[in-house]
């Protein structure tokens, strides 16, 4: 059996992995190159946190991590610093210098930084922060922040020339990075990117690109917030071997489609400093910013912080992913062939998605009780309580749950949909050991019979419970049929 044969042997016995398998167990040969991928640390001070934005406390632990995993570089996607100020950039890097002093990991190993400026960096010290943080004026003066003084306050801060694109090689891989501008075009691209095409192999030897916005239409498809304009995805699309990196959504790496394969390969990567979940769920952030019909709260992901490692070999690209919280595992390592783009496609895993299933046994337990809603409205509730789905309880990990409440008449005649939610787990961002409890449903019990006559005759309710995949494959449901 050669490598990649057992590399999907693996990947198909990997429950075995549990939480904790460590990132490239699963391969033979000796790596060529290791890089660790983070983005959005948003760092304001070296020691104070403030919940969604803070310290350099996660950013030294994974910049740790990664040094005694024998990192070759670190590639920080955009918004290194929260505020775009000087003093904030000068935190982060006496964080890296304290690890890496002198750009040097274990053994004297070079290190090489391979970071980015994203749009908090450049624009951050614009949007009224003294006020939401209760700070001087003055600390957001021209003087003072990184837009105006870009290169500057760079090569003071690393050490290092700043040019808005940058191409390093690193144990002779190329890779490539562009700057924030301003807005979802970057200016230049096309004249750089033509200008260094001698430096980009051809072949199955792969090249990296990072930037902040997502490309259009690639990682976490059409849904995602946030993205450029465009240009950096057609320019690349000529180019099999690329794989691009880039942050700014927070979107989880729990969600399988963070990774995108297509004309090349595509890669969100998360946030170190807190994590988003799509909309569109009954405990998810509204899109909208109504929080009105949500009867239950937002799941808070201040403790989402998330990176990964990137093992490179010579036929093929590991992506471990790494909770920063918890020290664990976010489920199966993304490993895919060089010279092949179709593994983590869309279209691809759309079709051949396998829906997830309940564990055998598993019940919806059911209660009324009084509530608020997520506006502190007074509520009747009706709470549905059901098994997580889990790879260590069933091999296969549920993306999130469609609930559907119906109305049905003598002997299940009659059946009319009321109302279909979808809801997160708890902990669906976290590693598995994080997110072991049951999941919870709740509904509104006013919304769910505002269109039922129940002074007229007490209606059976039909509840019914599906486990649903990334792309949307659905399991066979739990059902409770109750009379209220």
């Amino acid at each position: 059996m050669n490598r990649r044969d057992f590399l999907g042997t693996m990947a198909m016995l990997s429950c075995a992995r549990m939480f904790s398998m460590p990132a490239g167990s699963a391969v033979f040969d000796k790596p060529m190159l290791k890089i660790g991928i983070i983005s959005d640390t948003h760092i304001i001070d070296e020691d104070v946190d403030h919940g969604y934005c803070g310290g350099t406390q996660t950013f030294e632990k994974a910049l740790t991590w990664f040094r005694d995993q024998g990192a070759d570089g670190i590639l920080i996607a955009g918004d290194i610093t929260d505020w775009g100020l000087q003093d904030q950039l000068r935190n982060v890097a006496r964080a890296w210098y304290r690890v890496f002093p002198k750009d040097k990991g274990l053994g004297g190993r070079k290190v090489e930084k391979l970071f980015v400026y994203g749009n908090h960096d450049i624009d951050g010290w614009k949007w009224g922060y003294p006020q939401t943080y209760n700070k001087p004026k003055e600390m957001f003066s021209d003087e003072k922040c990184i837009d105006l003084h870009r290169a500057e306050i760079w090569e003071e801060c690393f050490h290092e020339k700043f040019t808005p694109f940058w191409v390093k090689n690193v144990k002779g891989y190329i890779f490539i990075g562009s700057h924030y501008q301003h807005g979802e075009h970057l200016d230049g691209f096309k004249e750089y990117m033509d200008s260094i095409r001698s430096l980009i192999p051809s072949g199955n030897m792969p090249f990296f690109y990072t930037q902040h916005l997502h490309l259009k239409n690639t990682c976490s498809g059409e849904w995602a917030w946030g993205q450029d304009d465009g240009q950096v995805t057609d320019y690349l699309s000529q180019f099999p071997n690329a794989v691009a990196f880039s942050g700014h959504s927070h979107t989880v790496l729990t969600d399988e489609r963070t990774i995108w394969q297509g004309a090349f390969t595509s890669v969100g990567t998360a946030s170190l400093r807190y994590e988003y979940l799509f909309g569109g769920h009954e405990n998810s952030y509204s899109d909208s910013g109504n929080d009105k019909g949500h009867a239950m709260p937002r799941i808070e992901l201040t403790d989402g912080r998330a990176g990964l490692l990137m093992t490179v070999y010579d036929d093929c690209i590991a992506l471990a992913k790494r909770d920063f919280v918890y020290d664990d595992y976010l489920g199966d390592d993304w490993v895919f062939p060089l010279g092949d783009n179709d593994k983590y496609s869309f279209t691809g895993r759309a079709a051949s998605e396998k829906a997830p299933q309940f564990p055998q046994g598993s019940q919806i337990t059911l209660l009324r009780e009084k509530r608020k809603d997520r506006t502190g409205r007074d509520m009747d509730a009706v709470v549905l309580r059901f098994p997580n789905v889990l790879k260590c309880n069933t091999g296969i990990r549920a993306f999130d749950y469609e609930v559907t409440a119906s109305t049905v008449g003598e002997f299940g005649m009659d059946k009319r949909v009321v109302m279909q939610r979808r809801v997160y787990s708890a902990g669906c961002y976290k590693a598995e050991s994080q997110d072991l409890g049951d999941v919870e449903m709740v509904f509104d019990w006013d919304e769910l019979t505002d269109t039922v006559d129940t002074k007229r005759l007490p209606p059976d309710f039909l509840f019914e419970v599906r486990p649903c995949g990334a792309f949307n494959a659905k399991g066979e449901p739990l059902t409770l049929k109750v009379r209220f």
